[in-house]
Formats: C-alpha cells, structure tokens, sequence
C-alpha cells in the first residue's frame, strides 16, 4: 500500500472530493438536528437556530437518543473536511486570509 503524493493530480480529487462530501453530509447532520430540536419542542428548534452551539449540544446531551443519528452524520462531515484540508495544506494551497482585498 502507498501513500498518495501530495503532487499528484489525483490527490487534489481525493481532497475535494473529501471536502464536498464532508460539507455535503455536515450540512444534512446539521438540518437532522434542527428538525429533530424543532420535533421536540418549538423553543429548542428556535435556540438550536438562534444559539447554534450551546443550545444544540445541550439539545444532543439531554436527548442523545434522538439526536444521535444527525450528530454522527454532523461529526463525520466535520472530519472529512478536516481531513480534506488537511489534504489541500499537504498540497501547498495557502489558507491565509486574502488581504490583497481587504481595505
């Protein structure tokens, strides 16, 4: 088994491509907890919208059974765009702020 090199063209579509899923299943873990937060009671759907992080990992410890499915899919979406980063970093992409267009 080899590691892939960073210079291949085919590890910048692996790192895109774990970017796009990850984002892909992010965003669906995290509409799975809204709805399942708004299903459990208006205010909680309204806090998890208003005070996303507080509110929403209070909402996953209080009501783990219901929650699990969107917080595992919210947490596997995280890591492969962490690990799709990570790729683009190995690959030389610059992850500083453009400042060329700031005033």
């Amino acid at each position: 088994m080899t590691i892939m090199d960073p210079h291949d063209p085919m590890f910048g579509l692996v790192a895109m491509a774990a970017l796009l899923i990850g984002l892909v299943l992010w965003l669906i873990g995290s509409g799975i907890l809204i709805v399942q937060s708004f299903r459990t009671g208006f205010w909680w759907g309204i806090g998890t919208v208003l005070l996303t992080v507080p509110v929403l990992y209070i909402y996953i410890g209080m009501y783990w059974k219901r929650a699990r499915m969107g917080f595992l899919l919210h947490l596997i979406g995280l890591g492969l765009m962490i690990a799709g980063g990570y790729m683009a970093w190995l690959m030389g992409v610059d992850f500083t702020p453009l400042e060329r267009y700031t005033i």
